[in-house]
């Protein structure tokens, strides 16, 4: 199954321009210096799709050391516009592969809209709360 670059994930979340002169009024815009992930785990409880490549699926297929169908089967889902897989979501609606401790069990080969948070994609109002785009400890701005 091919997978498009250009699908958009569900209400509530933003994918700006990586450029920040372009960015949604909706999202904060701060350089990438300025971001700290404090892993507080927000982004992996927003809803929406996470996005799966052939690339992605491989590797976390192959991390798991499952066969590509059963990894299908087991953590992804048609999304509604039925061209790609997402993963799917723990009860609480937070990322199936999001620890109790706020670390993916997926690190290593996490997909690429996870990787590329919050400089290619953001959710609607992740500045109040996600950690990362707070200027000290306290999460404050």
């Amino acid at each position: 199954m091919t997978i498009s670059p250009q699908m958009q994930p569900t209400s509530g979340i933003t994918l700006p321009p990586a450029s920040s002169d372009n960015a949604s009024p909706d999202v904060p815009s701060r350089e990438e210096s300025e971001f700290a992930c404090r892993r507080c785990g927000a982004c992996c409880r927003t809803t929406g799709y996470v996005y799966l490549s052939e690339t992605d699926i491989d590797a976390i297929a192959g991390q798991l050391e499952i066969d590509i169908s059963e990894f299908t089967e087991r953590y992804t889902r048609l999304t509604r516009n039925r061209n790609g897989l997402s993963l799917v979501e723990q009860d609480d609606g937070a990322c199936v592969f999001l620890s109790d401790q706020n670390t993916c069990l997926i690190e290593a080969v996490k997909p690429l809209q996870c990787r590329q948070f919050p400089f290619v994609w953001r959710y609607k109002d992740m500045q109040h709360s996600c950690k990362g785009w707070s200027r000290n400890e306290n999460g404050e701005n």
